[in-house]
């Protein structure tokens, strides 16, 4: 991961500096895939387009504020410029503050509310996510109680903005009633046929279902383990596709009496591309194959 250039904005209340520190370029290594949609990349964090003023605690969108200037440390740039002020880095959001910005008119599109309540609810299913690393973190500071009243109507406002009909966001809807205890409704909505690269994530999430677990779980391992059964298939099915394409021509070959059983691979190795073409026919067309199940 490598840092982006730092920006240097002005608070709109209290006309204080913050910082934005930005990241250039990241990578997906060592990834963790949730069902709630979140996602861990250590060396790719998570930016924000929200954040809290370090100095009066303000909430902000980092587009409404006012921009004093920018520093690229990677390109050689000096010191941001006296003129502006100290400056702190921006804050985000805890719990409390996503409320607060949703209950006071913050977001100003429907997609900016969406955004607001799915952050909010990873947030709350961090304490699920991390349980063992979580009093070492926060032994100071400990993470405020489960307000179940506040996870419920966050999810069930979010299920409200999701559209049942784009099948990402129907995946996401039967996970919201899942980790709300109404299993029912959650197998009945994963009882659909979704495209392949969702299957895996509606299988793991209909097991956890039929257990009447609610509680976040790490897809990782289960997603890593069916992408190398897909590979092992895949690599099987070339390797049948490859043996039966030369068997193909090798039958014609013989046919023709080109080449023998003994002496084809030395044969076919002297042919030109265009005597090669006109030997394999119509084996070009060998994708609509459909190979007898092993």
């Amino acid at each position: 991961m490598l840092p982006g250039p730092t920006i240097y904005l002005e608070c709109n209340v209290c006309k204080n500096t913050i910082e934005i520190i930005t990241i250039s370029s990241g990578n997906a290594f060592f990834a963790r895939y949730w069902t709630d949609d979140y996602s861990t990349t250590p060396k790719l964090p998570l930016e924000f387009s929200f954040k809290k003023c370090p100095h009066c605690r303000s909430l902000f969108w980092i587009d409404d504020l006012k921009e004093l200037g920018v520093v690229d440390w990677l390109n050689g740039d000096d010191e941001p410029d006296k003129a502006w002020g100290k400056s702190k880095s921006a804050l985000n959001f805890d719990l409390t503050d996503y409320f607060i910005a949703l209950e006071n008119n913050f977001p100003r599109t429907t997609e900016e509310i969406k955004d607001l309540r799915m952050n909010a609810w990873w947030l709350f299913n961090h304490r699920f996510r991390w349980p063992q690393t979580r009093n070492f973190f926060f032994k100071k500071k400990p993470l405020e109680p489960l307000n179940i009243l506040a996870f419920h109507n966050n999810l069930t406002s979010l299920q409200d903005l999701l559209n049942i009909d784009v099948q990402s966001e129907r995946i996401l809807i039967a996970e919201i009633y899942r980790e709300l205890g109404r299993f029912e409704e959650c197998e009945r909505l994963l009882d659909f046929e979704f495209n392949e690269s969702l299957l895996n994530v509606r299988e793991f999430i209909l097991r956890y279902c039929k257990e009447q677990n609610s509680v976040v779980q790490d897809m990782t391992d289960y997603l890593n383990e069916k992408q190398r059964q897909a590979k092992e298939k895949y690599t099987l099915q070339r390797n049948k596709y490859i043996e039966y394409g030369i068997n193909f021509v090798k039958s014609r070959a013989i046919d023709r009496g080109i080449a023998t059983e003994d002496n084809f691979y030395s044969v076919v190795h002297k042919l030109s591309v265009e005597e090669f073409v006109e030997l394999r026919g119509n084996y070009k067309d060998l994708h609509t194959i459909h190979f007898p199940k092993s």
